[in-house]
């Protein structure tokens, strides 16, 4: 089991606590990692669980699935409960509006602190002019995959969307990108080579890297914040220069609005969120040099609608910014609504880029195989 992918892994997690028809059925995030007609079925299942007297607790941040499958809601935010109501007494604008009143708070925070971030050589064109092509990829094989190769190039400014249920190979994509797993072909990052296994080559060269697991790949999470802020770059010669690092850390948390007691506290005890807010931060920071690329893989699983907004709008000013983006996700809605080129990975193969209106079904269709 701990050598299959994750979504395998939950897929054989919920058939297991189906199989057991218990009176009481709780799913936290159960469709994280499902394409959208698997998501279906599992909601009619759930919807026939139910209907036989049994009960059903599904937590969830995406709201589509909880007018979909639920009866009652109750809404949590910071840990309090804003309403509780049956579902035909609200509206899904209704409760995104109360979920996103502290996402706008957070974004007028974020304007006032945000710093400006500058492509290598000190270019501010997020269209490219003139500019060379920040990442290429030619020809690109994961050592002992029998899969197609991938030749792929993003311009300056320029985001690719990898939509693909795990398994499908886009996450191992992006980790060979990132010089995380070794790999035949070519990837290089402003003209120079990223050498096959070799992340401190792709970090060298101005990439950044959101893993898809943030506290097991992502952070270190008995370290405090400060340590995990300073792991790229710590400061002092002999000795960690403490002060230095609670410094910039108390900075780095203000400006990406990481809600922390204090940069001495386990990064393992803050929530999702502000875990996938404090990789950000590190990954982004100013000292370690402008980025050239941004892959991220999953980079909203397990968010809020609030903490996901402010994710996805860091990851939209690095690109507007300049730098190239290659992101994978699993949520084809959150795909459609990226604005960048869209292309579907299925057992390896990437598919052509998709137009930004293509329907959901046909996407769902398309990560499961079940058209061209």
């Amino acid at each position: 089991m701990a050598e299959l992918p994750v979504g395998t892994r939950q897929r054989i997690e919920i058939a297991g606590a189906l199989a057991a028809d218990p009176a009481i059925l709780v799913l936290d995030e159960p469709t994280a990692v499902l394409a959208p007609h698997e998501a279906s079925a599992l909601f009619a299942s759930l919807k026939r669980h139910a209907a036989d007297g049994k009960a059903v607790v599904l937590i969830t941040h995406r709201l589509a699935e909880v007018f979909e499958a639920a009866d009652r809601l109750t809404l949590l935010a910071r840990g309090q409960t804003v309403r509780t109501c049956l579902i035909r007494e609200t509206t899904p604008d209704e409760i995104g509006s109360l979920l996103l009143g502290s996402a706008e708070r957070s974004e007028r925070k974020r304007e006032e602190t945000t710093e400006e971030i500058l492509l290598p050589g000190g270019g501010r064109d997020a269209a490219g002019r003139g500019l060379p092509v920040a990442l290429e990829i030619r020809d690109l094989v994961p050592s002992g995959a029998q899969v197609p190769s991938v030749s792929l190039s993003l311009g300056v400014g320029e985001m690719v969307v990898l939509l693909a249920i795990d398994g499908n190979g886009a996450d191992l994509l992006a980790a060979c990108v990132a010089g995380l797993r070794p790999f035949s072909g070519i990837v290089r990052i402003g003209g120079e080579p990223v050498s096959s296994g070799g992340f401190l080559s792709f970090r060298a060269l101005g990439g950044r890297f959101v893993p898809a697991d943030r506290r097991a790949e992502g952070l270190v999470a008995p370290l405090t914040i400060a340590e995990n802020l300073a792991l790229p770059a710590p400061p002092g010669r002999f000795f960690l220069a403490r002060d230095a690092m609670r410094e910039n850390a108390a900075e780095r948390i203000q400006s990406f609005g990481v809600r922390a007691a204090s940069p001495e506290v386990a990064a393992g005890t803050l929530s999702g969120g502000n875990q996938q807010k404090l990789v950000l931060a590190r990954e982004l920071d100013p000292r370690l040099g402008a980025p050239w690329v941004l892959v991220a893989i999953h980079p909203t699983r397990g968010l809020d609608l609030a903490a996901a907004a402010d994710v996805l709008g860091r990851i939209e000013e690095v690109r507007e910014a300049g730098a190239a983006v290659l992101l994978v996700s699993a949520d084809p809605d959150e795909a459609r609504l990226l604005g960048g080129t869209l292309r579907v990975v299925y057992r390896g193969a990437l598919s052509e880029p998709l137009p930004a209106g293509v329907p959901l079904e046909t996407l769902g269709r398309r990560m499961a195989g079940l058209a061209a």
